[in-house]
């Protein structure tokens, strides 16, 4: 990340008498109060109050139905898509409409900053409108990635924007160089969308596609290397999650991949038997996590089964993977998570992608960690 702090500048110095800066203040504060003081007035008038008051005091009759909804404040996000994210067919009772869950339901998308206004208010024909006033996030992140070790150096950028064009959709690009010296020995691109327009009700299916290709090497404890060969890799993913409310969801995903191994390179250390794989991978999950501060905090499960098939020699493999993980908010930008895993399969060291590096243990064709 790039240090965002400013760089000293050299002032001449000035005496400036104590009086002149109490009255900077003072015509600093006076400014900020006309300011801001209308300004919230004006896109929340009487939010609070009439938040927490009934429908007798707010001078309709009883059982009176909200049947209008206005939103404000917004710069790049579409009506729609807050219609969408809210998931309410009006006309609706006031006494079924809870405004802490529309909250919740806001703040779980993360396209909208954590002050925000629902405010209900009464029209000339005895009904209710609904009011939000909502300010966007700045979705677009940027991330540049260099790093550089005895193996080589590598470099990319990762880009993440989570309300493409207003919709709420997401869009993830990815690529990545790595070499040893002036030499480039591989690569690694990917890039997917989820979520927003491709949103069917609560259902909402994604699409991935990756690519790569570069050295592969295993080692042993040692460090000795025992397998060094080329690879290229393709990869297409289709993904669906559905919330079942506004804290469960289920989900499933399904891939196909090819890994072609270079068998004529010339640096190889016991080239794999079968030069071409094709996989197969089916995943499911089960989230029950909600929205708490920056983070969706809680509990989460996944199943994956994958089956290959070689084209040459070697022998077809299935393996059977699992993660549990649990995330608790510990401060307003800090969550501690705990995740468990575990893999069972004969899978060839071609296909192994397991974890590696300290806390963890690893075994021919299958493994744990924690």
């Amino acid at each position: 990340m790039q240090d965002l702090s400013r760089r000293p500048r050299v002032l001449r110095e000035h005496v400036v008498p104590s009086t002149m800066i109490v009255l900077v203040v003072l015509v600093v504060l006076v400014v900020l109060v006309v300011l801001v003081a209308p300004n919230r007035a004006i896109a929340a008038p009487g939010a609070q109050s009439v938040e927490r008051r009934d429908s007798a005091d707010l001078g309709v009759h009883e059982g009176a139905k909200v049947t209008e909804l206005r939103i404000s404040g917004l710069r790049r996000t579409r009506d729609s898509t807050v219609r969408r994210i809210l998931d309410l067919e009006l006309p609706v009772s006031r006494e079924e409409l809870s405004l802490d869950r529309l909250r919740r339901r806001l703040r779980r998308s993360g396209l909208f900053v954590e002050d925000m206004d629902l405010t209900l208010i009464p029209n000339d024909e005895g009904e209710l409108t609904l009011h939000l006033e909502l300010e966007d996030r700045w979705t677009l992140l940027a991330l540049p990635i260099a790093a550089y070790n005895e193996g080589g150096w590598s470099g990319g950028l990762a880009v993440l924007e989570s309300n493409l064009l207003g919709t709420g959709t997401q869009l993830f690009g990815f690529g990545m160089l790595r070499g040893d010296g002036s030499s480039l020995e591989g690569w690694n691109t990917a890039v997917g969308v989820s979520g927003g327009v491709l949103q069917r009700g609560r259902l909402e299916p994604g699409a991935f596609l990756s690519a790569g290709q570069g050295e592969e090497e295993r080692v042993m404890p040692d460090g000795e290397a025992y397998r060094r060969y080329r690879e290229t890799r393709l990869r297409a993913t289709l993904n669906t999650t559905y919330r079942l409310g506004d804290d469960w969801s289920i989900g499933g995903a399904g891939s196909v991949a090819s890994a072609q191994v270079d068998e004529d390179w010339e640096d190889g250390v016991r080239a794999p038997d079968s030069t071409q794989y094709y996989v197969q991978d089916a995943s499911v999950s089960v989230d029950a996590r909600r929205f708490v501060s920056f983070f969706q905090a809680g509990a989460t499960a996944r199943l994956r089964y994958r089956h290959g098939f070689p084209l040459g020699q070697g022998d077809h493999f299935d393996s059977v993977s699992g993660r549990a993980g649990y995330s608790v908010a510990i401060a307003e930008r800090h969550k501690l998570e705990a995740t468990a895993t575990g893999r069972f399969g004969n899978e060839p060291i071609t296909e192994m992608r397991g974890p590696d590096g300290p806390g963890y243990r690893t075994l021919p064709s299958r493994g744990t960690a924690a």
